[in-house]
């Protein structure tokens, strides 16, 4: 990061020779190449000016005006980051959607050596204060869901924050947001707030229902006594839930003493013996829940025997709700 010089009369280069910049990040950092500036021995490089001002809604002008060079300039390019490129010293360029652009202006002498400027800009909507494009209010969504939204306030945008029923959900120093979030199923609220570089907020919200379609999952728990580790140590296994279109997300599950897990298994060793209760909490990727309570008894004085014989007890239970879910048919008779 920051500013470097390099000496390039160390390296026998060729004239001319393209030069570019290349910033090499973690690996799960995307790496980012600049645009080449030409090179040309006893040619000195062009100055490059650009300007970038909006020019309407999620319409921006460019302009190089005030570029020079020692043997004048030749071409300019403008590239508005979005594949569109003109080559022309002024140009004005609509974006199809609201976001954060790159400009790039190149510069070219008519002995062909070349400098570039770089313009960050904001495309948004044209319209004062801050409009939320979408998604629209009372609309229905799913996954994933993009949120875009603009502020204009006459002044440079220092922060945007999007929130979910209260909750932050994303954040930019910038006045444009075009980001794609998951919204859990049933109604919330999103909402967009900015503070320009005078203080002023502005918001603005919208009520949506997401993942209508979504089906819940089912809450399944299965307990075990672990007469081999203690009499009074039991395994609650919650495998057994399933969620019809996609995966369960998220286990919470709670003793009635008190001890809490956050996983799809629970071993858990209570402080006596008697009748206790698991209860299981679950959400699949959209957020539809699902909750399930199951009662054991571990009896008393019965050491390892005791808490297996009730182990059976528990499995025989389970074995009877499995055949009652099962849906009944008649056998088939021969003539």
């Amino acid at each position: 990061a920051g500013t470097h010089s390099l000496n390039l009369t160390k390296f026998p280069l060729p004239s001319p020779v393209s030069l570019f910049v290349k910033a090499v990040g973690q690996s799960s950092i995307s790496n980012v190449m600049s645009s080449p500036v030409v090179l040309r021995a006893g040619d000195t490089q062009p100055h490059a000016v650009l300007n970038v001002t909006m020019a309407g809604d999620l319409s921006v002008r460019a302009s190089t005006v005030g570029s020079s060079g020692s043997s004048g300039v030749k071409i300019v390019t403008i590239a508005f980051g979005d594949g569109t490129v003109a080559q022309a010293a002024t140009a004005t360029h609509q974006y199809a959607a609201v976001g954060d652009y790159t400009v790039t202006a190149t510069v070219f002498d008519n002995l062909g050596a070349s400098s570039v400027a770089v313009v960050r800009v904001e495309d948004k909507s044209a319209a004062a204060g801050l409009t939320i494009l979408s998604p629209a209010n009372s609309s229905s969504v799913n996954w994933p869901t993009p949120i875009v939204a603009s502020s204009h306030t006459g002044h440079t945008v220092e922060r945007t924050n999007v929130l979910i029923d209260g909750r932050p959900a994303f954040a930019t120093n910038l006045g444009a947001v075009n980001s794609a979030l998951k919204v859990f199923v049933g109604t919330h609220l999103i909402s967009v707030n900015s503070t320009d570089s005078t203080g002023a907020v502005s918001q603005a919200s919208v009520s949506v229902v997401g993942e209508p379609g979504d089906l819940p999952p089912t809450a399944a728990i299965k307990v075990i006594f672990m007469p081999q580790i203690s009499p009074n140590t039991v395994l609650a296994c919650f495998t057994g839930s399933r969620d019809p279109d996609g995966f369960i997300l998220s286990y919470k599950s709670e003793f009635s003493d008190g001890a809490s897990f956050f996983t799809p298994a629970a071993l858990h060793t209570l402080a006596a013996p008697g009748s206790y209760s698991v209860t299981l909490d679950i959400i699949d990727q959209f957020g539809a829940p699902a909750t399930e309570t199951e009662s054991f008894t571990i009896t008393p004085g019965a050491g390892a025997a005791g808490a297996l014989a009730t182990s059976v007890s528990a499995a025989r239970g389970d074995e009877e709700k499995r055949k009652q879910a099962q849906p009944h048919t008649d056998p088939i008779r021969k003539p």
